[in-house]
């Protein structure tokens, strides 16, 4: 049940400006329809309403900062506060920023914070991190705080946080939060900078490809890394062990971001060809993946991104297999569904 204050507001809802709303910003703020209220009301105040409201604010920002609702109050003030206010909000996180992002909430409000304010800001409040990077990273909400390092400093002030992975690449790519961490650094930072990373990627890809999380690094290095060489090295990988990575239900991903990035090139894919193998080979790749529960979807796309003379002979050598494909179950359906939509 609602305060009395909360549901006299409610009552007047149309009515109310932000400067209603000061006197008791912490009790409404730490409601659920209360925090919109306020959230809509900074959208459209004047300077003079948020001066009083920010005063308000800034005296409960500890407890608001880390409260189911009240942190969207904080976040508001970020996006709709002028640089002085952003300036002392963010000075207040001061000294609390490496506890602030293993918390729920506050973590969203550090994340804003470093969204909002100009970069001296920035490293002051990510020099709490240092020392704690892996922590932060292995932690369900401080994982978000590092991504948003990444994303939103320049890539010299985060030197610390690549720094971070030396000798630990393999074992963070592999875990769920982790291999978040790796992605944006490898989408955010030039190859020269995390080229140690990259070189600790490709020793252990192999291995990277077949876990559940760490597919998904090898698959954004061979889709963006921008060094010379990273992307033939995994191709040559994947084509290396295409049965045995095609018919695995996580290194079959990386087979189909191969055949993506194949497509993007003119000429044949290479993958397509080590797919098809030998055309009297008994034990060729095409043979097993169409029988595998995994492998039968690498099949599928290869029909779909298949071109020019590859897909006359994949599209052959399914027809010589016609016969098992129909005695076959669901996987051998799934293929002659893909052949008849690329007819």
């Amino acid at each position: 049940m609602s305060s009395p204050l909360i549901e006299s507001l409610r009552a007047r809802d149309r009515t109310i400006t932000l400067a209603d709303l000061t006197g008791q910003i912490m009790e409404v703020a730490q409601d659920q329809y209360g925090s919109r209220l306020i959230q809509q009301k900074l959208e459209v105040a004047t300077d003079e309403e948020k001066r009083l409201a920010f005063k308000s604010v800034l005296a409960e920002m500890a407890r608001l900062t880390t409260d189911v609702f009240g942190n969207y109050v904080i976040q508001k003030f970020f996006e709709h506060g002028n640089a002085e206010q952003r300036r002392i909000l963010a000075e207040q996180l001061v000294g609390n920023v490496f506890k602030l992002a293993q918390q729920m909430y506050g973590c969203r409000v550090v994340q804003k914070a470093l969204e909002s304010v100009p970069v001296e800001l920035q490293v002051l409040l990510i020099g709490e991190l240092k020392g704690h990077v892996i922590e932060c990273i292995e932690n369900q909400h401080g994982n978000h705080v590092i991504q948003k390092c990444i994303e939103v400093l320049p890539a010299d002030k985060i030197n610390f946080i690549v720094d971070a992975f030396k000798g630990q690449v393999f074992q963070l790519a592999k875990h769920c939060y982790g291999c978040r961490v790796i992605q944006r650094l490898i989408e955010h930072c030039d190859s020269s900078q995390i080229s140690n990373l990259l070189d600790e990627v490709l020793r252990s890809c192999s291995k990277l490809a077949m876990d559940q999380y760490g597919n998904y690094v090898v698959q954004h290095v061979l889709e963006k890394s921008s060094r010379p060489g990273d992307r033939q090295a995994i191709l040559v990988l994947v084509r290396q062990g295409i049965a045995q990575f095609a018919c695995h239900k996580f290194a079959s991903n990386i087979i189909e971001k191969a055949l993506e990035v194949e497509w993007a090139n003119e000429g044949p894919s290479e993958v397509i060809t080590a797919i098809l193998g030998e055309r009297n080979d008994p034990n060729a790749p095409l043979l097993t993946m169409m029988r595998d529960r995994f492998g039968n979807y690498i099949v599928q796309r290869s029909i779909k991104m298949s071109k020019g003379f590859q897909k006359e002979e994949l599209m052959a050598r399914l027809h010589e297999q016609m016969h098992v494909l129909k005695k076959s179950n669901t996987y051998g359906k799934h293929i002659l569904s893909a052949i008849d939509r690329s007819a």
